[in-house]
Order: C-alpha cells, then structure tokens, then sequence
C-alpha cells in the first residue's frame, strides 16, 4: 500500500517562515525571516529570474538574486528600505509581476494569507525561489469552448460551478472535444497553461486531486477515477535559468 502524506493549510507558511509577500501595488515585501536568510542588508538590488526562457507566463520557479550592482529599470530593482520595518526589503517591479499571470491572479486576490509567496532554496542552481501554483486564471464558457486552442495545460471541469474533474493534456482543444464525446456534463473549464512537458503536469494534476481529496474525506471529483505516479520534478531537467530581458517598470 502506496503511503499517502495528507496537506495541511497550517503547513502551508509558518510564521517564522521565509516568504515575500505580494502587495497590491505591485511590490514584493521580504519578510525579516528571509532577509537575514537571504542576507539581504548586504546587498543593494535584486535581479529577478524565472525557468522559462522566452515565455514567462509559463514560468514554474521565480528566482531572487541580490547582488550589489548598479540599478537597471526593469532588471536590477533597487531595495526599499524603512527604519520601522526592521530588515524588511522592498522592490518595485510591477511589469514585472504582470507578465506572470499565476501572479496578476494572486495579486488581485482579497486571501492576503495566499500573497504570501514561500521562499525555498534550489539546491541545483544554488539559488533562493518561489515554486508557482497553478490558479486556473484562464476560463472558458461553453459557449466558447469552440475558441480552445491545442495548449499545454492543467485544467478544471465545473458543472454548475461544481468541480467535475481535475486534468492534464498536451491539447486542451482536442481533450475538450474528447470529453465532450464521452457524455462528461461541463459548462465552464478554467485553466493554467503549463510548459509542453507530461512530467509537469501530471505532477500538478497529482497534487491537486490529492488536495481536494483532502478537502472532500477522501472523494475524487465526479469524472476522476484515480490519482497519478508521484513524478519528481528534479530529476526531470525541467529547470533552466533565464537571461531575462528588461522590462519597463513604469
């Protein structure tokens, strides 16, 4: 019997726990527990990366590199520093974050608890990052299900907005049309689009059956009949690091 490790919200961000937090501005707030871990008093900017070269919007990973060279709009952002914050740091990178839709989706939402974006360190490249969660920002209506193109993606089917079912495919187009010839009963399917890559999403369709699971004593959703293999992202090359290109932060 294959051991399942339930999620729990109070795991999600503990208090003393890194994070930098998403404001409503268009700013990114590092809380004092990453700033001393980042050593962030040591340094003047922060460059910021993404695993998605050419394509942020399908980014997996953010990637926060401090460093001591001069200010550049749009790619070196500059600390903002107040004496009542402690060691709080500040950037200001708003085009930045809007690039990002995973984040615009954040960024507008009312959960400020979900702004809070967990900082971990990648032992790969050696560098301090943020793992995106999908948020199903993209939607279509039934009545549009003919505008679906062949994108790579995770997607929600909803029923009189009940989720019916949790998937993955390389063509939401043509996976649309399958559904719909099985007699599966949908009016709207939101959306992430995600890197043209099996592994990565069937590790996203993996997690969150195994959180609605958890959310529903141990249900699947009405089409879903199983929860796929455990996939270890690490091992699946996925992760490069881009040379960004500057971006107006007006």
């Amino acid at each position: 019997m294959v051991a399942v490790t339930f999620f729990d919200e109070a795991d999600y961000l503990k208090k003393d726990e890194a994070f930098v937090a998403l404001m409503n501005q268009g700013s990114l707030k590092f809380n004092q527990t990453a700033s001393k871990w980042m050593k962030l008093k040591d340094y003047r900017c922060m460059k910021i990366g993404h695993d998605s070269p050419g394509k942020p919007e399908l980014a997996t990973k953010i990637y926060f590199v401090p460093n001591n060279e001069e200010p550049k709009k749009g790619i070196n952002f500059k600390f903002c520093r107040y004496a009542n914050t402690g060691v709080d740091s500040t950037i200001s990178c708003k085009r930045l974050i809007y690039q990002v839709p995973n984040l615009i989706s954040l960024i507008e939402s009312r959960d400020t608890d979900m702004k809070r974006l967990k900082i971990t360190f990648d032992e790969k490249h050696k560098l301090h990052c943020h793992k995106l969660t999908p948020q199903f920002c993209s939607e279509l209506f039934h009545e549009y299900f003919y505008k679906a193109t062949s994108t790579s993606c995770i997607y929600n089917l909803y029923q009189y907005k009940e989720l019916n079912y949790i998937g993955e495919t390389c063509d939401l187009k043509q996976t649309i049309s399958r559904h719909q010839g099985e007699g599966k009963k949908f009016d709207i399917v939101r959306y992430t689009p995600l890197k043209n890559n099996e592994a990565l999403r069937k590790y996203w369709e993996r997690f969150f059956l195994l959180k609605y699971k958890e959310e529903h004593q141990g249900q699947l959703p009405k089409y879903n009949k199983v929860v796929p293999y455990e996939v270890n992202l690490e091992q699946q090359n996925l992760i490069q690091i881009d040379n960004r290109k500057a971006v107006s932060n007006e």
